[in-house]
């Protein structure tokens, strides 16, 4: 995982976001970083979001919020808002 997330940063024009993103949501990873980095730096805002919540990774929304990318915080939170989520954590 270590070097598909280096590859993801290091060399996004070497490979398919779309289909490693669909990789990535395939294999059910434990820690999501790799899909993160990809969908952020690739745009894949939406589908980061529904997967996040979907698999119960809330913490790494939070995370992503705080420390990827501030300036989702609209897109993220109204997708959230669409999925239906608690408001009190939203």
């Amino acid at each position: 995982m270590k070097e598909i997330e280096r590859v993801i940063r290091e060399k996004p024009d070497c490979y398919d976001p779309v289909r490693v993103k669909d990789f990535l949501k395939e294999m059910k990873l434990a820690d999501p970083r790799p899909l993160i980095f990809l969908c952020d730096m690739h745009g894949f805002i939406d589908e980061l979001t529904k997967y996040l919540y979907k698999n119960n990774f809330s913490k790494f929304i939070e995370t992503y919020l705080l420390k990827f990318n501030a300036n989702a915080s609209p897109q993220v939170l109204g997708n959230l808002i669409d999925l239906e989520a608690e408001e009190n954590w939203i």
